[in-house]
């Protein structure tokens, strides 16, 4: 029977390794190359955006 690693209990240690890794994992998705659909997709989306509505209230300035 194999014997599992030796693994640290220290809290900190736990913490900094856990920081680490998802610290890497970030870098790793934040310099990946966006795929051709989604940027595509987001053109798409760039292009049908609308000017914000005004809200116009009857009892503009009034208290409710």
């Amino acid at each position: 029977m194999r014997r599992l690693p030796a693994i640290s209990l220290d809290p900190m240690k736990f913490v900094q390794a856990f920081a680490a890794g998802l610290r890497a994992e970030f870098a790793d998705a934040a310099c990946a190359p966006v795929p051709e659909y989604l940027a595509a997709l987001m053109r798409k989306l760039d292009g049908n955006q609308r000017p914000p509505l005004r809200w116009h209230s009857r009892n503009q300035g009034k208290d409710l």
